[in-house]
């Protein structure tokens, strides 16, 4: 419970130092993509507090990791190319791999994987501190 005051506390914290900094007003560019970061994490706090107070099944936690995913590739107007790792770079052939179209849906489900995976593991011996 203390990890939920605490996260949405900084977030705060963030956003006063956000709306106070003149500068980082000016760059609406970097205003869009660091509000979605927020929701992301607000998000993932909303997760972790619904997840401690009512106990959801586990298909029920790939929506909120889903949608915080969402809302970063939704502003996300980078490469879209992934490096491959040094040992499989002899078996495919190449090192960098440009996936495209594709990158943003792997690029979320990725993200709800490890996100996904982190909490079910965090379940199941209490690596998890809070």
């Amino acid at each position: 419970m203390w990890s939920v005051v605490l996260g949405f506390t900084s977030l705060w914290i963030i956003h006063i130092y956000m709306y106070t900094e003149k500068a980082f007003l000016k760059q609406r560019k970097w205003l869009v993509e660091y509000n979605a970061a927020l929701a992301s994490i607000y998000f993932m706090i909303l997760l972790g507090f619904v997840d401690d107070v009512l106990d959801i099944p586990s298909r029920v936690k790939l929506v909120l990791p889903s949608m915080a995913a969402l809302l970063l590739l939704m502003v996300y107007v980078g490469h879209r190319t992934i490096i491959i790792p040094k040992p499989i770079v002899s078996y495919v052939g190449f090192e960098i791999l440009d996936l495209g179209r594709f990158y943003k849906l792997y690029m979320g489900l990725l993200a709800v994987f490890c996100t996904s995976s982190v909490n079910i593991h965090a379940g199941i011996n209490g690596l998890e501190v809070g």
